[in-house]
């Protein structure tokens, strides 16, 4: 694996995936973010077991600048790695995988070597099926997680008051949290089609979510299964 690419852009994804790294996981590895390059851009995964983020800088994106001149994946300690992409000092940085898992970082007269880890031994992603799905603005979404996520219960004793509860029928959305003493509800109408779900979501997942998205970002397609949630832009 080997590319250059554009510093700024680079760290602004980088930033985007860490919020779901954690240094307190039982799986080391985990608190890596893995670095995936295919011919059509570079895709960054970052995962605690509970909320995993997945984002893509494509080839033709002209502000990443991007030279690819070997695909690969590599995983390297995420706190430690962004520190150093931080403090290059040129616009653009050079990644380059080596013998035993050790990344080659260069930009300008500064260069790094760094261990990393084998991707193969990244936990998978689980694969959430995408035909029963809903599309909402990013910014109603933003206000329905931002009046509701204050109410849930901050205490495990009851893990199911830790969430928002969401329920999608006859094409309207509840959102409603409480932590028996308050309750915060909002509904809102959606044109569903057929779809339907009835579904408790961590009040914490809810928060590094919203924080994730940007104005750029104009809608939000929702995908649920039976323990699984993804929302894509």
């Amino acid at each position: 694996m080997k590319l250059t690419l554009n510093r700024t852009e680079f760290m602004q994804e980088l930033q985007t995936v860490q919020r779901a790294i954690s240094t307190k996981t039982t799986i080391p590895i985990l608190t890596g973010v893995k670095l995936s390059l295919s011919e059509k851009g570079l895709t960054m995964t970052g995962s605690n077991a509970d909320i995993s983020i997945e984002t893509f800088l494509s080839v033709e994106n002209e502000k990443a600048q991007m030279q690819i001149e070997k695909t690969g994946a590599i995983v390297l300690q995420a706190r430690f790695f962004s520190e150093i992409v931080r403090r290059l000092p040129e616009s653009t940085l050079t990644l380059e995988v080596l013998d035993n898992n050790q990344v080659a970082i260069t930009s300008g007269k500064a260069n790094f070597t760094v261990n990393g880890l084998d991707a193969d031994s990244y936990p998978h992603l689980p694969v959430v099926e995408s035909q029963d799905s809903i599309e909402i603005p990013a910014h109603v979404l933003n206000k329905v997680v931002s009046e509701t996520v204050f109410a849930v219960s901050q205490h495990e004793s009851r893990p199911i008051l830790t969430g928002v509860h969401f329920v999608l029928e006859n094409q309207k959305l509840l959102a409603v949290a409480t932590d028996s003493h308050r309750l915060s509800q909002r509904v809102i109408p959606l044109e569903s089609g057929e779809t339907a779900f009835n579904i408790v979501i961590p009040g914490k997942s809810l928060t590094e979510l919203s924080r994730s998205l940007t104005d750029e970002e104009e809608a939000i397609q929702i995908s649920i299964m039976d323990n699984q949630v993804l929302f894509q832009t």
